[in-house]
């Protein structure tokens, strides 16, 4: 019969020899189940573009995208964190969705708009407290101006009709326009002529070109047709009654149509020297002039 003392060092040589042993197979099999846990569950998450209006309180906005392999898992074992990428502080997102498909959602305000290309760059962290692993998705706002909004209304009256008498600038303060006319007219000598047809040995007259024409139809109608659709006179008074006196007659000539190759000169032989070439057919059309001998202010 063995002793208590022989006992006591089997039991130990047995122990020293088994426990590495032991242990050994422990990590074999944490190690296996761990392996097989990893290559089964798969934890992506996803960046998404997303819009947004500057000033607006925008709810409900997806901001990124995951899938779990453990289709176990309901939305409550995820927690999400939104760093808005516009220096405000990040916010708590809402997982939402079933079944390892999963989306995230928030709210928020931007207060400037950013336009693409220069989006903002949104992260979402996301935590799986089931096995405690996290997955990030980088994301990406383009934030629009906001739309221009109307002022006060104007609200509009009844018009007032003037009913009174009208009156000229007769100023004579320096630096007002009707002094300003006052000097140049002292500078030029003289009196005004304007309202004077018959040519004057003094003086000077202002003149004001209403876009004449040269059909009869314009101021005095008195233009001269030589010769219909070819050549149209003005004679030197033409103009007296607007305050110019021309030096020698003027004329407007040109062919009857595209295969005509007549000339004043052919047309009316006789008066050919009288009329050198004047210009369009509508005349002085809001064009400053200045008569031969005469000054006319601007």
């Amino acid at each position: 019969m063995r002793s208590a003392d022989e006992m006591t060092s089997r039991a130990t040589r047995l122990r020293r020899h088994v426990t590495p042993l032991l242990a050994a197979l422990t990590a074999a099999i944490v190690s296996q189940a761990f392996a097989a846990n990893c290559a089964a569950v798969t934890f992506v998450a996803s960046g998404v573009s997303f819009s947004a209006e500057e000033g607006q309180a925008e709810t409900g906005l997806t901001v990124a995208t995951f899938t779990h392999g453990n289709t176990g898992l309901t939305a409550s074992n995820f927690t999400a964190t939104i760093d808005w990428g516009d220096g405000t502080t990040a916010s708590t997102g809402i997982v939402a969705g079933s079944n390892g498909s999963f989306t995230v959602i928030g709210d928020h305000t931007f207060a400037e708009e950013v336009l693409a290309p220069a989006a903002l760059a949104v992260t979402v962290m996301i935590d799986a407290a089931a096995d405690n692993v996290n997955a990030m998705a980088d994301s990406t706002a383009t934030v629009t101006d906001a739309p221009l909004t109307e002022g006060n209304p104007v609200t509009i009256g009844v018009p007032a009709t003037f009913a009174g008498v009208g009156g000229t600038n007769t100023s004579t303060t320096p630096g007002t326009a009707n002094a300003a006319l006052q000097a140049f007219e002292a500078a030029i000598g003289g009196v005004n002529n304007g309202a004077v047809p018959p040519p004057q040995t003094g003086g000077f007259r202002a003149v004001t070109w209403d876009g004449v024409a040269l059909d009869g139809t314009d101021f005095g109608g008195n233009s001269i047709v030589v010769d219909p659709n070819h050549v149209v006179g003005i004679p030197r008074d033409r103009f007296q009654t607007r305050g110019v006196l021309f030096e020698e007659i003027y004329a407007v000539s040109g062919p009857g149509g595209p295969t005509d190759t007549s000339t004043f000169a052919t047309v009316n032989p006789s008066v050919a020297t009288l009329f050198p070439a004047f210009g369009p057919l509508a005349l002085l059309t809001k064009m400053p002039y200045c008569a031969r001998g005469w000054s006319v202010p601007p």
